[in-house]
């Protein structure tokens, strides 16, 4: 999403799928085996952390630092957790934000979508994407569970008639290519 607005992007996004690689390789795969020779497989505090999948408790990470007997720690990595979501939020926000920008100015989108501010934000988009994070807050409570499940099942209806209108857009591409006449699917 971010090629199109990076500098030089002959040069940097390589090295930032490269760079990626290796968070990949070190957050996932190393972390995971030094954590498996910190905490035994018996450990009281890995067996409380499975049964507790809703507090921060259920962070093998703070297990291991229980376990290592370190105190202050395991509140000072449920913080780092809390300004990783806040990262990915806002990143998030600025994907949907530009995405809704630039099918306004394709004319996919309502015409608003594409003013910007002076400094070239997509206030209008921006505003429309974080009014939909408001819909997360919906699952808060059991009640409103149902009603977050219709949105659910309406947003996997329309992904699907997407997937079905490329399909057909496609099918028809390839059999006016093979026939040479075009094909209109109706």
């Amino acid at each position: 999403m971010t090629v199109g607005e990076a500098e030089n992007p002959r040069r940097n996004i390589p090295r930032a799928i490269r760079l990626t690689f290796y968070r990949i390789l070190v957050f996932y795969i190393v972390l995971i085996l030094l954590l498996t020779m910190i905490i035994p497989y018996n450990s009281k505090q890995l067996m409380t952390a499975t049964k507790q999948n809703t507090s921060a408790a259920a962070s093998p990470f703070v297990a291991a630092i229980v376990v290592a007997g370190i105190h202050g720690l395991p509140g000072f990595l449920n913080a780092c957790v809390l300004l990783f979501v806040f990262s990915a939020a806002n990143s998030d926000l600025y994907i949907a934000s530009r995405t809704l920008h630039g099918l306004a100015l394709k004319g996919h989108a309502p015409k608003f979508l594409a003013r910007t501010d002076k400094r070239g934000v997509p206030i209008y988009a921006l505003g429309l994407s974080t009014m939909f994070c408001g819909l997360a807050f919906l699952n808060v409570s059991t009640n409103s569970a149902t009603v977050f499940g219709y949105f659910v099942n309406l947003v996997t209806i329309f992904g699907l008639l997407t997937v079905r209108s490329r399909t057909s857009f496609c099918t028809s591409l390839l059999l006016s290519f093979m026939t040479g006449k075009a094909v209109l699917w109706h």
